[in-house]
């Protein structure tokens, strides 16, 4: 059945970041989701935090891979703080807050707008990117639409100087 997930009660999520993050809840800040439950929590630590519950999928984990990857990486995203684990019924993972920043534009779904998004702007019409521990790679922007398309992924831009442009707390 499409949807949020329902019937997530505070005790709930809070017996799951203890478990979990070695910390109880101290305030709820917000609720929402489309086709997950989004829960903005302050924890006892101080730590802010997101924590998503969904249906289990299998996708998930390879998700959260991949978004440890970009953050490890530099990528200015959440940084992943605990992987898929059961919460009664569903699963839950939790990452830090990040307050701030804008919406990605609505593509379509297109791969290309996401692929840009991983790419650093080189000279003359050309995308250079910068994998984990791999050399400076260039390609032109015509290849990076062609292999987002693809399934491929571009890899995460370098770290920016000065800022990082996410959020850590605890």
């Amino acid at each position: 059945m499409p949807g949020r997930v329902e019937g997530i009660e505070f005790p709930d999520v809070n017996r799951w970041c203890h478990l979990h993050l070695g910390t109880q809840v101290a305030e709820e800040l917000f609720r929402g989701g489309y086709l997950s439950t989004v829960i903005g929590l302050r924890l006892t630590s101080g730590q802010s935090i997101v924590v998503k519950v969904r249906r289990p999928a299998e996708r998930l984990i390879a998700c959260w891979t991949v978004q440890r990857h970009l953050f490890d990486c530099g990528f200015p995203c959440p940084e992943p703080l605990v992987g898929p684990e059961p919460l009664r019924d569903h699963v839950a993972s939790a990452e830090a807050l990040v307050l701030g920043g804008e919406l990605f534009p609505t593509s379509g779904r297109a791969a290309a707008p996401f692929a840009e998004s991983l790419a650093l702007p080189g000279p003359r019409g050309t995308i250079e990117s910068r994998a984990c521990g791999r050399g400076l790679t260039t390609v032109t922007s015509t290849s990076i639409h062609s292999t987002a398309l693809a399934g491929s992924t571009t890899p995460p831009r370098p770290p920016r100087s000065g800022s990082s442009g996410r959020h850590r707390s605890g």
